[in-house]
């Protein structure tokens, strides 16, 4: 009996650590690793120098492409949370079955590759796109609008791909919110818009948070969206990337640029989650 008691104790203890390992050394092998080469590539020239760094940070280029890199992370925030709050209060509000349906539907563009879902804005916004042919055949323009390789185009291509970042933490958290609290709101004479301002909202905040964090981090390194719909003035910093790597062959320059792309990004994780005092993982307040 003490063998099987131990035994068990063993089995339980390396239950977690055996589940966890293939996990890991994938992490390690996939992202850790090439991490420890791009550093090292871009901080030893052969010896260690900061020379692709001063590079970087002395170009006029890299400054540009970093300020239209955050500005449209920041605008695919805002209107992510805009169209995805409405979305995700729905989804609370409907029954399960209906609920069901609709969170299908949200997540129905990750079923379909990136790739073709970016392309498909091509063939939506073009000068000979089906916008531009609804909107001269039925008479309301005479020529074509010049929608695609604009700014506007590139923020409806992001936000297309980050509105379920944002829908389904604000679902999560809704669901969280005790039903009862707005109850007795309304039952202590508070309107439905006061009951949902003063009590709702709030309680929802840290799933706008979470959701704000996702898709700011995702917007940060976005390449093919600023690649197929916007114009030369936005691209962003991960299209800079890959100029130095496929045009220039400059891999060290392009590791330097990694590097500091990731910072960025890092950063804002950091600065987001300790302003709205969110915890990324479960998208709840600390």
């Amino acid at each position: 009996m003490p063998f099987t008691r131990n035994l068990a104790i063993l089995t339980r203890r390396l239950f977690l650590p055996l589940c966890v390992t293939p996990s890991l050394i994938l992490l390690a092998v996939a992202y850790v690793w090439p991490f420890v080469k791009q550093l090292q590539r871009s901080l030893f020239v052969p010896d260690f120098s900061l020379e692709y760094y001063q590079d970087v940070f002395t170009k006029p280029a890299v400054a540009i492409y970093t300020s239209t890199t955050l500005s449209i992370a920041t605008w695919a925030v805002i209107w992510s949370v805009l169209l995805g709050y409405p979305v995700a209060y729905l989804l609370n509000k409907l029954k399960p079955r209906q609920a069901n349906l609709l969170r299908i539907l949200v997540l129905l563009p990750f079923y379909t590759s990136f790739l073709i879902r970016t392309y498909a804005w091509t063939l939506l916004l073009g000068r000979r796109g089906i916008i531009n042919g609804l909107l001269v055949g039925s008479g309301l323009i005479d020529d074509p609008l010049r929608l695609l390789y604009t700014r506007p185009a590139v923020l409806l291509g992001m936000v297309q791909v980050t509105l379920p970042l944002v829908i389904l933490p604000l679902y999560a958290v809704m669901r969280g919110i005790d039903k009862d609290m707005i109850s007795a709101a309304r039952n202590l004479g508070a309107s439905p818009f006061k009951a949902f301002s003063l009590i709702f909202l709030p309680l929802s905040l840290p799933g706008v948070a979470s959701g704000s964090i996702l898709v700011f981090v995702t917007s940060m390194g976005a390449y093919l969206t600023a690649k197929f719909l916007g114009g030369p003035n936005d691209q962003m910093l991960a299209n800079l990337i890959e100029s130095q790597i496929m045009r220039a062959m400059n891999w060290e320059i392009a590791a330097a640029e990694t590097m500091v792309l990731l910072a960025m990004s890092l950063t804002a994780i950091i600065i987001l989650q300790r302003v709205l005092k969110v915890n990324l993982v479960v998208g709840w307040s600390k």
